[in-house]
């Protein structure tokens, strides 16, 4: 499973809670379509080794295994009853990312702010930090004896999502989330989160998320709206 931090933007009067209500997991909605026939058939060809050269109506039953018979009709038509709008099963407010904003007149670290009285400029200390890491991690120079540097990923994807050190850098030490939810109620992310941090989007799309985020999120906003910062567990 996963965690990953939102942005929730809200008027002063708006409850955040009542914002992400509809995107629980684990609501149920009206029953609907998930699969068409071809769509199971499909999907079951394509990542079912057991069905390498299997007959349609043969790999249609091994999808279709786990639906029952009021959740499937004459046509094969695959019903869920998932809320197809999920994005967490429970969360928190900062949470792994308590403190992640600055209180632009004390220096205080908070979860919630006035967005006009927040400090969205870049951390410096933490792009030396980025800047410390991709040495080590990419370049390949040395630890000193006091350093404790330890990659999650592989040299490989740092490489391919930020493409130079520089760009490392600012994307680390400039302010951005994963995901933001909008006074209009509209969750907005630059891919669908999945398990164990991993999500949907390409190097290109992680890019331009981070590259727009101020501009896109947090310049257009009313600076007399809420930012408060949700770590969303899915």
């Amino acid at each position: 499973m996963s965690h990953y931090a939102v942005a929730v933007i809200h008027h002063p009067d708006q409850d955040i809670d009542e914002m992400l209500a509809p995107f629980n997991e684990n609501i149920r909605v009206p029953k609907y379509i998930a699969y068409t026939r071809a769509e199971a058939i499909a999907y079951a060809k394509e990542h079912y080794k057991s069905c390498i050269g299997k007959t349609d109506d043969e790999c249609y039953e091994c999808f279709a295994s786990d639906y029952d018979n009021d959740m499937r009709d004459t046509d094969g038509n695959l019903y869920s009853t998932y809320n197809p709008d999920s994005k967490w099963d429970w969360y928190t407010e900062g949470g792994r990312w308590g403190g992640m904003l600055r209180d632009i007149e004390t220096g205080e670290s908070v979860d919630e702010g006035e967005i006009g009285k927040l400090d969205f400029s870049m951390d410096e200390e933490a792009y030396k930090r980025a800047l410390r890491f991709w040495d080590v991690v990419v370049d390949h120079r040395p630890q000193d004896d006091d350093e404790d540097i330890f990659p999650i990923y592989k040299e490989e994807y740092y490489k391919e999502y930020y493409g130079t050190k520089e760009d490392y850098a600012k994307s680390v030490a400039s302010f951005s989330t994963y995901a933001v939810l909008t006074p209009d109620g509209v969750w907005h992310a630059p891919g669908n989160m999945g398990w164990f941090g991993c999500s949907s989007e390409s190097a290109d799309e992680s890019k331009r998320w981070h590259e727009n985020y101020m501009k896109r999120f947090i310049d257009s906003a009313d600076t007399q709206d809420i930012i408060t910062i949700v770590d969303c567990h899915i």
